[in-house]
């Protein structure tokens, strides 16, 4: 259970349905694992159907495989760069990364820990920063569905292709320009 296993997300499924029960239309995920499931993937496309934006974390082990929901479809799947637009060393990438948003810093993005705030670097920290821009295009209109608002997301994304030679077409559409 999660008391004895801090950092676990032991209801994350369950928790989106919530949040999607109380009106949610923009759900930022940082967790997932490695299993592929057509249950999940059928959930999420319900989600999509009823207007909703999943954005989920790529997973922070720096390699290809892909990492669940991330990796699913409809779902927007956010690597992590550093300060200067390289890949982050950490950032899981792949055919099945969507896109990629700051990640790291010197001194980590601060966030809220289980007792205070701390710093911290990971795709966990990229995928809040691609679901606030997804915010900021649905408040700009709010009959955007999430076809559009990841078109959005995509076409207006600075490419970082000519940074990362090794990482072409592993990182999506590039790195988040609001």
């Amino acid at each position: 259970d999660a008391a004895s296993t801090p950092g676990i997300i032991e209801y994350g499924w369950e928790g989106i349905q919530y949040a999607v029960s109380k009106g949610a239309k923009i759900v930022s995920l940082s967790w997932g694992n490695t299993t592929n499931s057509q249950t999940y993937q059928n959930l999420v496309n319900s989600y999509e159907a009823q207007g909703v934006l999943i954005v989920a974390a790529a997973g922070n082990a720096g390699i290809e495989t892909p990492l669940y929901p991330a990796a699913y479809n409809y779902v927007v799947g956010v690597g992590a760069t550093d300060e200067s637009d390289y890949k982050a060393s950490y950032s899981n990438y792949g055919t099945w990364v969507d896109i990629m948003a700051p990640g790291s810093n010197i001194m980590g993005i601060l966030c809220t820990s289980p007792t205070n705030y701390s710093a911290r670097s990971g795709t966990s920290m990229a995928t809040p920063m691609v679901a606030s821009l997804a915010a900021l295009i649905k408040s700009y209109n709010p009959a955007l569905t999430p076809a559009e608002i990841r078109t959005s997301l995509y076409n207006s994304a600075d490419k970082i292709d000519a940074l990362n030679p090794n990482y072409i077409s592993k990182m999506g559409a590039g790195r988040i320009n609001a």
